[in-house]
């Protein structure tokens, strides 16, 4: 899915599950990538990660975490994987930085306006900043194949998860019972 949508080849596949399977083994607050994929039937159909970055702030450091690499298998669109694999995503993410030091992480991503990814996005409580200073469509981003006319590059939105959709969609309670599906294998 990674490779016909974002270019990835097997290799940066085997690096990227090399680092998820060595930050399995640290400390929650110490990981920086995470993985959700969604399995029909034994087949692997959506596919979501995430990467941090802890950058300075002015009140002290702040980790962004870009959502991203968001897919689903062809022909198994529409049944809600995608949106199952980023609330599971954004449940590890939030788990993992409950008891940060530097706060409530900065979830984030760049939606391809073309595919409506940010309807997906919206599902699992992403919200697109306002628009005061600046536009918010990124256009010529980045060369993505999507399956959409003319191939080549996209126009992309930026959503956030704002603290109001943390509290809504990702209470700890919510966060624990989504973890326990993931965790017990339920499937639906």
């Amino acid at each position: 899915m990674w490779g016909t949508t974002f270019g990835w080849n097997h290799g940066q596949i085997d690096a990227f599950a090399q680092r998820l399977e060595a930050d399995r083994h640290t400390e929650k607050l110490d990981r920086s990538v995470w993985f959700a994929g969604v399995e029909h039937d034994g087949l692997l159909v959506s596919a979501v990660m995430a990467e941090r970055l802890t950058l300075p702030g002015n009140d002290g450091p702040i980790d962004l975490v870009e959502s991203t690499e968001w897919a689903t298998r062809k022909g198994h669109d529409g049944n809600g994987y995608t949106p199952t694999a980023l609330a599971a995503l954004n449940a590890q993410i939030l788990g993992d930085l409950a008891d940060s030091p530097n706060g409530r992480p900065l979830i984030f991503a760049e939606c391809n306006f073309t595919n409506r990814a940010d309807r997906t996005g919206s599902s699992v409580g992403m919200v697109i900043p306002s628009r005061e200073y600046a536009s918010q469509v990124l256009p010529q981003n980045v060369v993505v194949g999507d399956g959409q006319q003319p191939h080549g590059y996209r126009d992309f939105n930026l959503m956030v998860l704002p603290l109001k959709s943390q509290q809504a969609y990702y209470s700890p309670g919510q966060i624990d019972h989504i973890l326990g599906m993931i965790n017990s294998e339920v499937t639906t």
